[in-house]
């Protein structure tokens, strides 16, 4: 399902000449809340893969469709909205893996829930002065195939950014796609057909 963007300019009806931007400006300035952070950093990887043409969905079966992957964003940050005593323990939940498929609205075409390729992505500042989100130099990546992930810690519910470290390593955002291409080349060889 592809959902359309809003317009910045369009103007909301009967609400002062306010306009979508305005909200948008209005509730997504902080970037520091988890949440907000989460979104951001799905928006930085799919502006590197060229995969943000239609609006972001909510639960959908995967952050981006790249290159027929289905690739899952994960995020987390040493500094956080609130006042902290000290910076946040990085970890990152994982996704259950679920068997079951899921029909789609396109003939033909079913969708297994499980990611293919996992990017998780640090905010690595630990003092809140130096908390500039757009500063790219400030983000550290890491893409790894889900196969890895999914053999190394397939109990957990989430790992660290040291156990991710173990199995994956830091690119800048200029890298990354050449990062995620690479680990798709790799899985491609493993499943023929698929690239």
């Amino acid at each position: 399902m592809n959902l359309t963007k809003l317009e910045p300019n369009r103007v909301i009806d009967d609400l002062y000449g306010n306009t979508v931007l305005d909200f948008w400006s209005w509730a997504f300035s902080d970037l520091l809340s988890g949440s907000n952070r989460g979104v951001f950093a799905e928006f930085l990887v799919g502006a590197v893969l060229g995969t943000t043409e239609n609006a972001r969905i909510e639960w959908d079966v995967a952050d981006h469709i790249y290159r027929g992957r289905k690739i899952k964003v994960k995020s987390a940050a040493y500094i956080e909205h609130w006042l902290q005593s000290k910076p946040s323990r990085i970890s990152f939940p994982l996704d259950t893996i679920q068997k079951k498929e899921i029909k789609t609205s396109i003939p033909g075409l079913t969708l297994y829930p499980k990611p293919e390729v996992y990017v998780f992505c640090v905010f690595d500042v630990k003092e809140r002065i130096e908390a500039d989100m757009l500063d790219m130099g400030k983000w550290h990546f890491y893409p790894v195939a889900a196969r890895i992930i999914e053999s190394k810690y397939r109990r957990k519910k989430s790992v660290t950014l040291r156990e991710v470290q173990r199995v994956a390593s830091s690119v800048q955002i200029l890298q990354l796609r050449r990062s995620i291409d690479g680990i798709i080349e790799e899985m491609s060889t493993r499943q023929p057909g698929k690239a």
